[in-house]
């Protein structure tokens, strides 16, 4: 799927430029100057926007070389994208967070493609889409990815795990009590505040 966007000037959340020379580490400033666009505004210490640039740009490694490589590439398209991450186990969804994200895809004649494209977190790390998750997200930069890592948490992932289960069950006692039943509720609130001689009542 190919999408026709400028590469030639900024539109609202989004930038490009044409490269002006094919070395990898001019590509990496072109880059690193319009990246600064964005992350400036994310964070207030410079020292903070840099090393998430930095990171963005070690994300881009791939596309940077290609485009250093290959003649028919005569630009980059960036703006930013909006990202879900759902997160499922045993086959129920935990929870869904949505997040920013920063989508590069390489130009070849004003077009972009997905298979060219790459998205990362305002931290400059990697958002690891599928190839389904990528082609479906990218003509309106709103990507939807699925984590179902924690049905199967190892020993590192314990407290990430539980914290998950008390949202899940929290969840579930607030739907009871909006029903009327006060039993799983209460436990909860007694546990988190340390309480057990108050009433509740729907």
């Amino acid at each position: 799927m190919y999408v026709v966007r400028s590469t030639t000037g900024a539109k609202p959340q989004m930038l490009g430029f044409i490269i002006e020379n094919r070395d990898p580490d001019a590509i990496r400033g072109q880059l690193r100057e319009q990246l600064s666009q964005f992350f400036n505004v994310f964070y207030k210490k410079e020292s903070e926007a840099n090393a998430a640039i930095d990171k963005t740009l070690s994300s881009l490694s791939g596309l940077i070389d290609k485009a250093a490589s290959d003649s028919s590439v005569d630009g980059f398209d960036i703006r930013l994208a909006q990202v879900a991450t759902q997160y499922n186990a045993g086959g129920s969804s935990l929870a869904s967070i949505l997040g920013i994200g920063i989508e590069a895809g390489l130009s070849r004649d004003g077009k972009v493609s997905a298979e060219d494209s790459r998205v990362m977190d305002v931290a400059g790390a990697a958002v690891p889409l599928t190839k389904k998750e990528l082609s479906a997200g990218f003509e309106q930069a709103r990507y939807v990815r699925n984590d179902s890592t924690l049905g199967g948490a190892s020993n590192g992932d314990e407290r990430l795990q539980k914290a998950m289960d008390q949202l899940r069950e929290t969840q579930d006692a607030l739907n009871r009590f909006r029903k009327g039943d006060t039993g799983a509720l209460k436990p909860l609130l007694e546990r988190l505040m340390g309480n057990s001689g108050f009433n509740l009542s729907a």
